[in-house]
């Protein structure tokens, strides 16, 4: 799919998917072709790809968070709503 296919449909900057997508490439999630019929393809299939690897290829690392890992947090009160976004990996990157 053409990334000015892909800007027009989430209403985005091109320029700003076109950094998104080298960064997605770099990581190898996904593939880039040039030309009139080229454009961005997965580079695995979908079921190996995780929000993890995604997260790691545009922001970088995921790291502990408060010194600990996201399965022993427990929040409380207002922040009690972040704990799934919290959790949302193991140690592994796996949902």
């Amino acid at each position: 799919m053409k990334a000015e296919e892909i800007a027009a449909a989430q209403g985005i900057p091109h320029k700003f998917l076109e950094g998104i997508l080298g960064d997605l490439r770099r990581a190898g999630i996904v593939d880039s072709r040039r030309g009139g019929g080229g454009g961005y393809r997965l580079a695995r299939d979908a079921a190996d790809v995780t929000v993890a690897d995604v997260i790691r290829a545009v922001d970088g690392p995921i790291v502990p968070v408060r010194g600990g890992r996201p399965t022993g947090l427990a929040y409380t009160g207002n922040a009690q709503p972040l704990l799934p976004t919290a959790r949302y990996t193991d140690v592994n990157g796996r949902l």
